[in-house]
């Protein structure tokens, strides 16, 4: 796996030891914090890292 480092943090690169998948998610996406809806959308596009998914993009 192909380490960087940017202020202090490492940065995994994606590769065979380190895979990232990305596709659209099916339906609507809403993220709240606190109760509030901080985002919504039906374009998100989950990223999914070791099975720790995060989702940004095409938020309406």
């Amino acid at each position: 796996m192909e380490t960087k480092t940017s202020k202090g943090k490492e940065i995994r690169i994606p590769g065979p030891d380190h895979p990232i998948t990305i596709s659209p998610a099916e339906g609507r996406v809403r993220v709240t914090v606190t109760g509030r809806i901080v985002a919504e959308s039906t374009r998100a596009l989950p990223h999914v890292e070791f099975r720790n998914p995060l989702f940004s993009e095409g938020v309406d």
